[in-house]
Order: C-alpha cells, then structure tokens, then sequence
C-alpha cells in the first residue's frame, strides 16, 4: 500500500519437505585371504532408495581415486595391498560408514585356514626301511598332519603294536624278532591315514678276513701212510659225503621248504587299499570288543 492505494500480490504457496533419511546398509564388505596375483573384491549392500547415493571406499584411511561404487575390485593384487578397507555412503542428509574389511595377500601357496578348520589325517613322510644287527636301536619316523591332532599305532607283521602308539617307532636293542614289516596307522575324529609298509631285518653282521698266502710258510708232510692206503682213505671219504643219513636229507629238505615259504610270504607284500580295508576292520573288530565288555560289565552291575 501507499497514498495512491493498495495492491495485492499474488499467493505465494511456501512447501517444507521432510530430509529423506541417511542410506542404510544392509551387507557388510567381508574380510579377505588372497594370494599375490588374484583378484580382491569388496562389496557392500544397501536398502534401495529412490535419492541420490554416493559411494567413496578407502584403503587404510586413504580415499581410493575412482572407487565411487557399491562394489570394488583391485586386479593383480600384491602384498602391498593388504590392510583395512571401509567404504562412506553419502545422500544429501549425511553419510554413512561401513565396517571395516581386512584383506590379507600372502605369497604362501597354502590359504589361510580358520580357527575352526579341522581335517582327516594324511601323511607327509613315510618311515624308511632299516638294516641292522642285533643289539642295534631300532626307530621308524612317520610324517602326519591333521586336526584335531591324530594319534598313532603301529603294526608289525599285521599284529598291532599296542606300547607303540607315537609318531616314532623306538626299540632300544632289536633282536631278530624285529625283523619283517611295519607299518603305522594315523587317525582322529574325521579319518584315517596308513604309511607305506617297511621292510627292517636284523642280521649278524659278516666279518671280511683276509686271504691266507698259501705259498708262505712252512710245509708239513701230513702223509704218513702209504700210496696205496691213502687212495683207500680218499675214496672211503667222498663215499661217506655223498651218501648223507636220512635224518640229515630230510632235515635239508624242510630247511629248503621254510626257505621258499618265506619268500613266498615276503614277496606278497598288501596293497594300500587291501591294508586300509583291514586295518579298518581291525578297529572296528576292537571297538565291538570294548562295547561288549562295557555292556556285560552294566549287566553284572544290574544283576
């Protein structure tokens, strides 16, 4: 208004509109193991939203140039790249921040294992074959890895070896009763493991003596008789040594037929998985066993 009149103005509509609300996520980034040359992605989920969202990750506190979206991917990643990652998500009310990601990047062939990872036994060195003589100590060494930790027992000929049970085989003085096959058993809550069979044999060691120079020292006529009964005594002892007594043939023979036998059974070595299938039915055989004793103890106890 003024002294000439008053005019009105047209109507102004003024409209408050609420801030949309700060972005939400709903996917952390998860942390990573990686080895020198792959690949590291880092991802994070948000509830969509119709507003304008602005992402921006960063490397131990460090914006990372170009990495403005949900996702984030290094190639070709090196040691250089292990840290904390997070990314800051932002719209015109505010931003927020994820959590952090740790990424790892080793040069190890082996990933990383959890705390939790657990794992049947597998042998890393087998025992190798022993040849000793009486008297000598007799270790036999086996290699195993697993989790939890295995235990160990050892066979001998096929027949356990209950006072055996580590990773070392140790007798202090071997006899010849130590002599034949061993192989050793590893296992825990996930599996088992069977070493490669070894050969040990415990011999007398030879001694080497040297040769006698028969053409020194002084000779002795030993021959007192005659031409003629000395021919006889000659003939009368080949006579006696190519006909042996009976007992003595029949004893060569049994020694011949002992000897052939072994060598059948030495020569006819288990197999891995023919061994593994009895060794399992060995443990099973023995877990029966302490169940039945179990069970008849409780009933005594009943009764």
């Amino acid at each position: 208004t003024n002294s000439a009149g008053v005019s009105e103005s047209d109507v102004a509509t003024l409209t408050v509109l609420a801030l949309p609300d700060l972005p939400t996520i709903d996917q952390q980034p998860d942390d990573k193991s990686l080895l020198v040359g792959e690949t590291l992605e880092l991802n994070v989920g948000i509830i969509p939203t119709t507003e304008k969202i602005f992402f921006q990750w960063y490397f131990e506190g460090t914006a990372i140039v170009g990495a403005n979206s949900s996702n984030l991917t290094i190639e070709n990643v090196s040691i250089e790249h292990s840290g904390s990652y997070w990314v800051e998500i932002s719209n015109v009310t505010g931003l927020v921040r994820s959590e952090t990601a740790d990424v790892r990047v080793t040069m190890d062939a082996a990933p990383l294992r959890p705390v939790d990872y657990e794992f049947a036994p597998k042998i890393l060195s087998n025992p190798q074959p022993r040849n000793l003589a009486p008297g000598d100590a007799l270790n036999l060494t086996v290699v195993a890895d697993g989790l939890p930790l295995p235990t160990y027992l050892w066979f001998h000929n096929q027949a356990p070896l209950d006072e055996q049970q580590a990773a070392t085989l140790a007798i202090d003085k071997s006899v010849s009763e130590n002599a034949g096959e061993y192989f050793v058993v590893v296992r825990n809550i996930h599996g088992i493991a069977v070493s490669d069979p070894v050969t040990v044999s415990v011999k007398e060691k030879t001694v080497e003596t040297s040769p006698v120079d028969q053409n020194s020292g002084d000779v002795t006529d030993l021959n007192t008789g005659s031409p003629a009964d000395n021919v006889e005594d000659k003939q009368d002892i080949t006579k006696d040594e190519g006909q042996k007594p009976d007992d003595q043939q029949q004893a060569d023979k049994t020694a011949t037929d002992d000897a052939q036998s072994s060598n059948k059974t030495s020569g006819s070595a288990l197999s891995p998985n023919v061994l593994l299938i009895w060794v399992s039915l060995f443990l099973a055989l023995r877990v029966c066993r302490q169940l039945s004793i179990n069970f008849a103890l409780k009933s005594k106890r009943f009764s």
